[in-house]
This record gives C-alpha cells, sequence and structure tokens, in this order.
C-alpha cells in the first residue's frame, strides 16, 4: 500500500498540482496515525485482556484458600466449647475426694488436648510481597486484603496463647502428680509403676490456677476466632462477588 501512495504523491507533485498533492498528503498522514492509534488500542486491549485473566487466576487462588481458612475456623468454633465444657468441669473436681472420680472425671481432670487451626496464606502472601496485588481492580478487596495478615497474627497469637498454657503451665503440674504409665495403654506388666496421688492433684492450687488460665486463654481464643472468621467472611465475600464478573473469560 505504501508504494502506491508514494506514487500518487509523485503523480501529484509532478503534475503541479500542489494543492491537491498537500491534501493527499495529509490524508495519508491522517491515515497512518489512524492507523497507529487502532493498533495501540489493539494492544492496550490485549495486555488488559492478559491483566483480567491474571486477575481471575489470583481472585480463583484466594477463593480456595479463604473457603479452606472460612471451614477450619467454623469447625474449630464447633469444638472450642467442647474444651471449655471440659475445663469447667475439672475445675468442678477441685477438692473432691479420690472415691469420687470415676474414670470419666479422671479423663477430663488430666486431658490436655489443644485444637490448632491452620490459616492458609500462600496466595495472599504471594500477592502482598509481589506487584500482583495491583492487578486486582477492586480497591476495597485491595484495602481487605492488605490488612488481612494483622487479623491473622491476632488470631494465631492468641491459639499460641492456649497451646503454652497447656505446654509450659498445665502438663508440668499435671505429671507431678499423675502417672502415665499407669494410664499407657500396653503397659509393660514387670515395669514397677508408681501410682498416681491424685489426692495431691485434687488439692492441687497450682492445677487450680492452671485451669482458670486455659480456661481464660480458651475463652479469648473463641472471641478472637470469632472476629477472625467475620473478617474471612467479609473478604471472601467480595472475592466472590469479583469472580463472578469473569464467567466468560477463558
Amino acid at each position: 500500500m505504501i508504494p502506491v501512495f508514494r506514487k500518487i504523491r509523485q503523480g501529484l507533485f509532478s503534475s503541479g498540482k500542489f494543492r491537491s498533492y498537500l491534501g493527499y498528503a495529509l490524508g495519508e498522514i491522517i491515515l497512518v496515525v489512524i492507523g497507529i492509534l487502532i493498533a495501540l488500542q489493539i494492544n492496550n486491549w490485549n495486555e488488559d485482556h492478559k491483566d483480567r485473566l491474571k486477575e481471575q487466576k489470583i481472585l480463583v487462588s484466594l477463593q480456595e484458600d479463604f473457603r479452606y481458612t472460612q471451614h477450619a475456623l467454623e469447625t474449630s468454633l464447633s469444638i472450642y466449647p467442647e474444651e471449655i465444657e471440659r475445663l469447667d468441669s475439672s475445675l468442678h473436681y477441685i477438692g473432691m475426694q479420690v472415691s469420687e472420680l470415676t474414670p470419666e472425671r479422671k479423663f477430663n481432670l488430666f486431658y490436655t488436648g489443644y485444637r490448632s487451626t491452620a490459616v492458609v496464606e500462600g496466595t495472599l502472601n504471594s500477592i502482598l510481597n509481589t506487584d500482583k496485588l495491583e492487578l486486582i481492580s477492586n480497591d476495597t478487596l485491595k484495602n481487605l486484603l492488605t490488612a488481612y495478615p494483622a487479623e491473622i497474627k491476632k488470631f494465631l497469637s492468641q491459639q499460641e496463647n492456649v497451646k503454652r498454657v497447656v505446654l509450659e503451665i498445665q502438663r508440668p503440674i499435671l505429671e507431678s502428680y499423675v502417672s502415665l504409665a499407669e494410664f499407657s495403654p500396653g503397659q509393660d506388666t514387670k515395669v514397677k509403676v508408681i501410682p498416681s496421688d491424685f489426692e495431691k492433684l485434687l488439692n492441687s492450687r497450682n492445677y487450680q490456677n492452671a485451669l482458670v488460665n486455659r480456661m481464660i486463654q480458651n475463652q479469648n481464643l473463641v472471641t478472637q476466632a470469632e472476629k477472625f472468621l467475620e473478617k474471612t467472611n467479609s473478604i471472601l465475600n467480595y472475592i466472590n462477588r469479583e469472580v463472578q464478573r469473569f464467567p466468560s473469560i477463558n
């Protein structure tokens, strides 16, 4: 096409039709500019389409992570009350006579299990530590995601408080009075077992304090988990709405 335009211009110039030549040259320039603008527009559209594809993948990945965390929190919140109820029962056993301790009461008394809730942060950390966050077009969602690590830290910190009380306070006191060998399945009958001293355990101020401490930490954990779940649900709702914007992108 360019050689054809050049021949036309040269013909007009040679024939002395200078005004026609200028008009034609100007028109040719305009056509070239329009062509460049169209090419740029197409290129911009292609780049935007690629960014939207990347955004969709990020949102779907976030959706999976947040759904996992949501389910984990909901499960834990259904189990926490059982732990608190067991702790409350143990506190009521303090001061009892040993003869009043049934096998179930003994189990509750020296139960030291605790629940650990996993929080999935892989995708979130990936986008916050790179420039991927800018691919998310919803500013509100971006702000919520940026603030979310602080919520994770609060929850995990309180969960760690419960673990610390169990491992560093409750279990050491309990093990000073209760014989683990006495309650171990498949116990070797040739091993001399030092019997548990439930009488001292039932009158131990330290163990009572440990149970009270753990009760408080567990109650605080419930409160923190409820707040964390609320934040998680809020962000997940935004993510779900954003994912629904891209049904036709493939």
